[in-house]
């Protein structure tokens, strides 16, 4: 059976996923949604969509092509990347 952390861990983060809390060392900036369409049991989305009206009409265009299959659409609400590189120099003297 997993072990469930504390609930203010669990509120913690969900403030963190929300944009409510101040992460150190943290930038935000804003950029636009994009919209992927998934095929269920496929493989990764690959192609952004900036309109949700414009994945809509790809997902329907797909399962018409695919009977029997579904897609889905999905909304990307926040990005995160890391941009920190620590080098470590080894003395090979040693």
């Amino acid at each position: 059976m997993p072990i469930r952390p504390p609930q203010e861990d669990i509120d913690r983060h969900v403030q963190m996923t929300a944009g409510t809390a101040h992460v150190p060392h943290s930038s935000l900036i804003t950029a636009a949604p994009f919209w992927y369409v998934y095929r269920e049991g496929g493989d990764p989305p690959r192609i952004k969509h900036e309109s949700k009206a414009g994945a809509v009409m790809e997902a329907e265009r797909l399962a018409n092509a695919c009977p029997g299959v579904e897609f889905h659409v999905l909304k990307c609400i926040n990005s995160v990347k890391s941009n920190h590189l620590l080098w470590v120099e080894r003395n090979l003297q040693a």
